[in-house]
């Protein structure tokens, strides 16, 4: 079976579990998935899947995972990633979702007005703290899964990725490097084009769930490369030069961020009230 069945169907499954064996699978499978990062995926998630079957055997007999497995089940999820090899393939997709994700957040951004140069220096530094503040990210993760005291865990977690997120921004805004590109005209709507096609391209080839997940952005993606590419087209780039101009592309690229926040926030409530 495939990683993304694995998956899908691990999904499926918990959806069988009583509440009492639901939440104790699902610290394990956090534990698994957060601790395991640099592992090779597929065998997590084969002894995830395995984990998950047994649970469910166990409960049709009436016996509770924590019965099955004992209270220490962060000691099972230990000896399952010892077991675990290392996948340098796996790494090396984390390290592209990490750079990929800032990439979306800011090339096709920056490349809304034709003035702004593109720094890939910039982009590099920033791309590898991406990378460093993932691996920070899972590690804290499963540390905190079986913490004593969960809530204040979480809090620091929450303060943690806050705390990230803002370094990744000032490192964008003061870190500046000598390898500047620009992007003016014809240059720059081919480049807007070939993000395009590599964004989707990208897309389609994810399962349905990472679609699912990864259409919220579409929107303001597509408002982002209309601006570029318009900007950069003679007949409406002197109107976006003027004030009036500049206060629309601000207030588009306003209520894009907001439907943005919104089609976020009803996809996961939406994901909230799966059974």
């Amino acid at each position: 079976m495939k990683t993304n069945d694995m998956i899908k169907t691990n999904r499926k499954l918990q959806q069988q579990l009583t509440e009492e064996n639901n939440a104790y699978y699902g610290d394990l499978l956090i534990y698994l998935r957060a601790k395991g990062a640099m592992k090779k995926e597929a065998v997590i998630e084969e002894k995830a899947l395995e984990i998950l079957t047994d649970i469910l055997d166990a409960q049709r007999d009436g016996i509770s995972a924590e019965a099955y497995f004992g209270k220490e089940p962060q000691e099972i999820a230990n000896d399952l990633l010892s077991f675990s090899p290392i996948s340098l393939m796996d790494f090396l997709k984390l390290a592209l979702i990490a750079l990929g994700s800032y990439s979306l957040f800011s090339i096709l951004p920056a490349l809304i007005f034709p003035e702004n140069d593109i720094d890939f220096g910039s982009f590099m530094v920033v791309g590898l703290y991406s990378f460093i503040s993932a691996i920070t990210l899972f590690w804290f993760i499963s540390k905190g899964v079986y913490a004593k005291k969960k809530k204040q865990s979480n809090m620091l977690l929450g303060i943690l990725g806050t705390l990230l997120f803002l370094g990744g921004t000032l490192l964008a805004i003061f870190i500046k490097t000598p390898l500047t590109v620009e992007l003016p005209g014809p240059v720059g709507i081919l480049t807007i084009l070939t993000l395009l096609i590599v964004m989707s391209i990208l897309f389609f080839t994810q399962n349905n769930e990472d679609k699912q997940m990864w259409s919220t952005f579409i929107p303001l993606i597509l408002v982002c490369a209309t601006i570029g590419i318009l900007s950069r087209i003679s007949y409406f780039s002197k109107y976006f030069e003027t004030t009036m101009g500049k206060y629309i592309v601000v207030a588009i690229l306003l209520i894009s961020a907001i439907f943005q926040y919104l089609i976020v926030y009803l996809q996961t409530k939406k994901m909230k009230n799966i059974p």
